[in-house]
């Protein structure tokens, strides 16, 4: 989730920032008032979801806890369905200059909140130091990829807005794709 949690191959925390309880809260009675179709809110692992007119098209696999639940925990993050990419737009726009102490990043048709000064390239560089290894790559597809886009070698997918495409090393159509240029170019950096 956009940098703010890394966990091993086992579910290990190696990493967790969290939003201040007092902006979770302001920012739930927010949604509230301007009631998207949806959200999620999440502590780093456990979710729970708010409908107010239609549910999340993805993760429906994924166990349902009541926002209690969570609101117990320290916050990690929402995820908010506002139902198209115009939408979610003006909804970053307006989030951000009403909620200055978190980040907020728009991922296509969502807007994405965490904790302030996280992003997907903090994340990535956390897992680099991890490995002792600056051969990452990354694959992206909207606004809230951007950061680690510009930042590693990387791919977007062929629907990605053409400001993401500019930033990006390599346009593919898929996972696949990209897994076949990795393999090419072997260990090493495209830089290097």
């Amino acid at each position: 989730g956009n940098g703010a949690f890394l966990a091993d191959g086992k579910g290990t925390s190696l990493y967790s920032k969290y939003i201040n309880k007092d902006v979770v809260y302001q920012i739930m009675e927010f949604l509230d008032q301007v009631q998207p179709n949806s959200y999620i809110l999440h502590d780093g692992y456990n979710i729970a979801r708010k409908v107010y007119s239609e549910d999340f098209k993805i993760g429906q696999s994924q166990k349902t806890h009541n926002l209690e639940d969570i609101l117990e925990n320290d916050v990690g993050g929402f995820f908010i369905n506002v139902g198209s990419i115009e939408k979610a737009s003006e909804m970053v726009n307006k989030m951000r200059y009403l909620f200055p102490k978190v980040t907020i990043h728009q991922n296509l048709s969502y807007v994405d909140v965490s904790a302030l000064g996280i992003d997907k390239a903090i994340g990535m560089r956390m897992i680099s130091d991890l490995f002792q290894s600056d051969d990452i790559w990354v694959i992206g597809d909207a606004d809230n990829d951007m950061s680690m886009i510009s930042s590693y070698n990387s791919f977007v997918v062929s629907w990605a807005d053409d400001k993401i495409k500019k930033e990006a090393d390599f346009i593919v159509d898929s996972v696949n794709e990209a897994i076949k240029v990795v393999d090419a170019y072997g260990t090493k950096s495209i830089d290097g």
